[in-house]
């Protein structure tokens, strides 16, 4: 079975040798040259020492000298085991690449890793792993902040790890059957509207697939989030907020039902459909909604049950996009005391687009027409150090061991 250009026979797991082999020419393509930072010709170090020092303190977790530290030993040591040229005197230290990276800002950086998101997205396209319409959703994720709540981009939250303050980022990801990909991610001020931010994220989302359903937390329940979506004549989903109307019209309905809404207040209001369904526990729950027809409407709102979780414990913790939030701030997010919001947004930006890199190297497709795409189980983490070792090899070459998958033809892209 060919996939992205690497034969990787009938076998249920790939071994090491092929998945290096598969996520190399996807490394090559869409990491190695283009991240730039903006460094001189005459720079000590090169933009790919920068770039594998990036990904070493992203997938570890650790912050910029610690991680500087780390990969200087770790490539060392690799050095003497599978025949690297030791980096212990040529990699940048942490102040240094915090340095560059703080020359950009957010006008600057949204384009460049706007650019490699797209080619994965299209590439996924064309390997027929994203389908010709999909479901997205938007959500927020914060991350918290433990300096003064008067730094630029800091936004208050619940209290949560010992801070009530974080930085926050909304994005719009694909949650169609399996996939996880994210279209787009920007940083939320709390000068910012939210309807604003909603419809700069599907403005964005719609130049890249084509947009069928739009699904949207309970904290996107507003007049404006409404009227935006409306205006963009998506068909959306939002839980309805449990306000003493609701409670009683949910109260009286047998399920399903749909009912015209009124939302808003007098002066400021908007009509959409209310749909009463059962939720995952077999109780009764509200979502808002424009699409008119009452089969369809019943139908994606239990779908959409499934993704939110409505009237469960379990609600903060629904497996679509959070999912992609989970792992994206646990296996590839950086982390940083500094107060500089650019250097945030940098690694909020990276971590996302290791995040879509691993789903693309992470996908394989179906043996039949009829079956759905299928993944291999590849950890987060183990991609991540793959990753690592592509850049390595494209300065020192790939170690004597995986010599011989690069023999052949298996590391050439598809499309």
């Amino acid at each position: 079975m060919e996939e992205f250009g690497v034969n990787c026979g009938r076998q249920r797991k790939p071994t090491t040798r092929q998945l290096v082999a598969k996520t190399m020419p996807l490394v090559k393509k869409y990491l190695d040259g283009r991240l730039n930072l903006k460094i001189k010709a005459n720079c000590r170090y090169s933009q790919n020492t920068y770039l594998k020092l990036l990904v070493h303190t992203a997938i570890n977790k650790n912050y910029a000298e610690g991680g500087s530290a780390d990969f200087k030993h770790k490539c060392n040591l690799d050095g003497m085991i599978y025949g690297f040229e030791p980096f212990i005197k040529n990699c940048p230290d942490g102040d240094t690449l915090l340095y560059h990276i703080k020359k950009f800002n957010d006008d600057e950086l949204y384009p460049v890793f706007d650019s490699i998101n797209e080619g994965i997205v299209q590439q996924a396209i064309r390997a027929g792993t994203i389908p010709p319409m999909v479901t997205v959703a938007i959500d927020c994720t914060d991350v918290p902040y433990y300096g003064k709540k008067t730094d630029p981009m800091v936004v208050g939250k619940k209290p949560e790890k010992g801070t009530n303050y974080s930085h926050r980022y909304a994005s719009i990801t694909i949650v169609e059957g399996g996939l996880r990909y994210t279209l787009k991610t920007l940083a939320v001020s709390k000068h910012v509207l939210i309807s604003d931010v909603v419809s700069a994220l599907l403005l964005d989302a719609s130049k890249l697939v084509k947009i069928s359903h739009v699904l949207l937390d309970r904290g996107f329940y507003t007049v404006d989030v409404i009227t935006v979506l409306k205006k963009h004549d998506y068909k959306f989903v939002i839980p309805g907020k449990m306000t003493p109307p609701i409670v009683d019209l949910i109260r009286k309905q047998d399920v399903p039902a749909i009912k015209r809404h009124k939302i808003g207040t007098r002066s400021k209001f908007v009509y959409a459909n209310l749909v009463v369904v059962n939720d995952t526990e077999g109780k009764k729950c509200a979502f808002i909604t424009n699409i008119e027809d009452f089969n369809a409407a019943t139908a994606l709102c239990k779908t959409a049950d499934e993704i939110f979780k409505v009237g469960s414990p379990q609600y903060s913790k629904r497996w679509g996009i959070e999912t992609t939030y989970r792992v994206t701030k646990h296996d590839f997010l950086a982390k940083t005391t500094s107060k500089n919001p650019v250097v945030r947004l940098f690694y909020m930006l990276l971590a996302v687009c290791l995040y879509n890199l691993w789903q693309l190297a992470n996908m394989r497709l179906p043996e039949s027409p009829v079956q759905k795409v299928k993944k291999y189980e590849l950890p987060a983490r183990i991609f991540g150090a793959i990753v690592l070792g592509c850049l390595r090899m494209f300065d020192s070459g790939p170690p004597k061991w995986l010599i011989a998958p690069y023999s052949g033809s298996g590391t050439t892209v598809a499309g």
